[in-house]
């Protein structure tokens, strides 16, 4: 009974905190806990002398048991890794912090289940079109970005439309998430926001949309190609952005439509003849 304990102090305190070591042990905790009632259970049958040795180690454990279950657990799992792993994310997180000039501290859980349900549910109640694997990458990416983890923290707030989401200096990557039906996502924040750049760059050269008479029939044309699902917000917070970056694009203009009568169409055009005669007249003077 003791290394059940033992185990489910680890498990709670650590394991399930630790995306790398929860993905080892994912599936398996059933299995582990059943091992450790059967071997409690048989303990109680044992004979004297393995009784007793199992007193001995069980009295030792009690002194050290943290230590001594976490340092084999550490060794089988892997363990030698995580101090690399740490000094990565810590310098992952420095340099982010850095370069982008964020700095989020959030009260977020440090479950890695817990974090992959408010991703998941997220994703279905808004339709982002996640897949299993984004999800999962998301939430690892959580753990060493900054950027990430202040993602998934907003995923836990309630948001009366799609649009009210989008608030905030990252509605680059939300519209990205939610209005495109393919995505690649990357744990690297600032590879994320270059993928979102040369996205939006391509649409917007590729649709130029001063070319268009009104903004709606240029969404029309990109959703039709991309299979996006733009709407006027999104579009015009992506020209925002590309704005933001140096990207110039022009909008849709569509000129002041008047009823002009056959009569008005017959003296401009009078008006034209008349005013083009008068400029070549001028030129021929000045020739002479």
């Amino acid at each position: 009974m003791p290394f059940l304990i033992i185990f489910l102090i680890w498990y709670l305190g650590y394991a399930r905190n630790n995306p790398g070591t929860y993905k080892r042990v994912e599936g398996k905790v059933g299995k582990i806990i059943f091992a450790l009632v059967l071997l409690s259970v048989f303990g109680s049958f044992i004979g004297p002398v393995l009784g007793l040795f199992i007193a001995l180690l069980v009295m030792l454990l009690t002194f050290s048991p943290v230590l001594v279950i976490g340092y084999v657990l550490y060794k089988v799992l892997g363990g030698g890794k995580n101090k690399q792993q740490k000094r990565g994310r810590e310098q992952i997180n420095y340099n982010e912090t850095t370069y982008t000039r964020e700095s989020f501290v959030s009260g977020l859980t440090k479950s890695v289940p817990k974090r992959r349900k408010i991703v998941k549910k997220f994703n279905k109640k808004f339709g982002l079109n996640l897949t299993d694997e984004e999800i999962d990458r998301i939430v690892d990416a959580s753990y060493v970005s900054n950027g990430w983890e202040a993602e998934v923290n907003d995923m836990q707030k309630e948001y009366d439309t799609l649009s009210q989401w989008f608030r905030g200096n990252r509605g680059w990557l939300r519209i990205y998430l939610s209005q495109f039906p393919v995505h690649t996502i990357s744990s690297d924040f600032e590879r994320q926001r270059q993928i979102c750049n040369d996205t939006y760059t391509h649409i917007f050269d590729s649709a130029n949309p001063g070319a268009f008479g009104t903004v709606e029939s240029c969404i029309d044309a990109i959703n039709s190609e991309y299979f996006t699902s733009i709407d006027e917000t999104s579009f015009m917070i992506i020209y925002r952005y590309l704005e933001s970056i140096g990207k110039k694009y022009d909008l849709p203009s569509l000129g002041i439509i008047r009823n002009e009568s056959e009569l008005d169409k017959l003296r401009r055009k009078y008006d034209e003849t008349s005013d083009a005669k008068v400029e070549s007249a001028k030129k021929e003077r000045i020739k002479i």
